[in-house]
Parts: structure tokens; C-alpha cells; sequence
């Protein structure tokens, strides 16, 4: 499913899901901002694509407290 676009939009989606996973790998949970790219997808690719590589602040906070830790 994730590669059924054109080359651009398939490497953007890919960014966005190996950072996804990364960071559960960081012990960040599904977060509910909706600009958060933590957010959870539901299993579509419509909120895959519509979510930018942002962190929302809380998750940001979570990573800078893993990193000093």
C-alpha cells in the first residue's frame, strides 16, 4: 500500500513511517495532535500523506528526556 504513488510521494511516506517507528523505538507512544507524525494512522494512507515530519511539543519534550537520561 505505501508504494502505490508516484516516486516522490512513496520516499516521503516511507520518511514518515520509519520515523514513526523510530520513535516508538524512543519509547514515544501514538500521540493525539493531529500534526504530530506520532500520530496513530489507523491503517490508511490518506493520514499518512496528510501528516508532516513534525513532532508535536510533548513528543519533542520525550525525546529531549530520553537523550539525557
Amino acid at each position: 500500500r505505501i508504494f502505490s504513488a508516484g516516486k516522490a510521494k512513496n520516499i516521503k511516506r516511507l520518511q514518515k513511517v520509519c520515523l514513526h517507528e523510530l520513535g516508538h523505538n524512543l519509547g514515544i507512544p501514538h500521540c493525539p495532535d493531529a500534526d504530530c507524525f506520532m500520530r496513530d494512522a489507523n491503517e490508511t494512507i490518506k493520514t499518512i500523506d496528510f501528516v508532516e515530519v513534525n513532532l508535536c511539543v510533548n513528543c519533542q519534550a520525550r525525546i529531549h528526556k530520553f537523550r539525557f537520561q
